[in-house]
Formats: C-alpha cells, structure tokens, sequence
C-alpha cells in the first residue's frame, strides 16, 4: 500500500513538468503516414522538441 502511494505522489509531482502538446486526434494521421519515428522527428523539428513525447503518442 504504501509502494502504490509512494507512485502515486511521484507521478502527481511529475506531471507538474509534462507540457501537453495536443489532444490525441491530432498526430492519429501522422503516426498512421510517417510512422512512430517519422512522428517522433515531426515532434522534434516542429512543436516542441520533446523525442520521448512523441514516441509515447506513436506508441499509444
């Protein structure tokens, strides 16, 4: 109880420093054309300059 309370607040803490870039919809149609790394450079070069944001929204 107290390992899933400890990640709990390690998470709450983390999210203070994870900037949303878009809503789900909006990569679907880049992932689907470019692929998760061609979305990852899109990410890259274009919005914001985070490479682990936008595997993860590949991936999802």
């Amino acid at each position: 109880m107290a390992a899933a309370g400890a990640l709990l607040s390690e998470g709450i803490f983390l999210q203070l420093y994870v900037r949303p870039t878009s809503d789900d919809w909006c990569p679907v149609y880049k992932a689907r054309d470019l692929g998760v790394l061609g979305l990852a450079k899109d990410f890259y070069l274009t919005q914001n300059g985070r490479v682990t944001n936008a595997l993860v929204t590949g991936v999802v």
